[in-house]
């Protein structure tokens, strides 16, 4: 085989298989991590969207129920969209629409490592919205104890209502 075509040949598997994990990965995390922000019902099929924010990714899954499938799943990167894929019902015959292979974007990199520590950056990304859930509940619960008083003060008058 020539040099040429055995370069090709590596450099084929070596896409395919980064695209299979990439796919394994969003697969697994846009059901269980991602957001529904649309789905519909009609006669002969069921259209879902999942999408998710990660870091600097935003992963999307429009997922088509029915015989003829027509699933996409999409990354963006940092507002840059770097990968897409489109498969009918069968997954391993997927078709790739894009795939950016720019240096400058090292987005492939990133992902590498988000896929690889995703248990580390979700506990992370879990405990930080906690905090802030936390916070706002703090913020809430004053704002309710500002208005009480207000209230018990104009009904004492010891301030008078606003126009």
């Amino acid at each position: 085989m020539p040099e040429d075509l055995k370069d090709l040949e590596r450099r084929v598997k070596e896409r395919k298989e980064h695209i299979d994990r990439i796919l394994k990965f969003v697969l697994r995390i846009l059901p269980k991590h991602g957001k529904t922000t649309k789905r519909e019902v009609r006669s002969s099929n069921t259209n879902v969207v999942w999408e998710l924010d990660l870091v600097n990714f935003h992963f999307k899954g429009n997922f088509s129920q029915n015989a003829l499938g027509g699933n996409f799943i999409v990354i963006t990167y940092e507002d840059t969209q770097v990968f897409e894929v489109y498969y009918q019902s069968n997954i391993k015959e997927y078709s790739v629409s894009h795939y950016v292979v720019d240096q400058t974007i090292p987005w492939q990199c990133v992902l590498d490592r988000l896929m690889k520590n995703f248990k580390s950056v979700l506990s992370s990304l879990k405990h930080k919205k906690k905090e802030r859930s936390q916070e706002e509940k703090k913020k809430e619960k004053e704002e309710q104890k500002t208005k009480k008083l207000y209230k018990e003060a104009m009904r004492l008058g010891v301030v008078k209502p606003s126009n």
